[in-house]
């Protein structure tokens, strides 16, 4: 098991689309960002489904 780096993701505003947010996953996943912490309120629960 190797450590890798964290992240904190603002969505601002809830200034985010599905599209973005795979763009965004695709990328930490390709750099290897080992996890997230969201920063992001009025997040609607369709935005947290996408993440996952």
């Amino acid at each position: 098991m190797s450590a890798r780096p964290r992240v904190w993701w603002h969505w601002m505003n809830g200034n985010v689309t599905n599209d973005r947010i795979a763009e965004d996953v695709a990328w930490m996943k390709r750099v290897g960002i080992g996890g997230l912490q969201n920063v992001g309120r009025r997040v609607r629960i369709r935005w947290w489904q996408a993440v996952r």
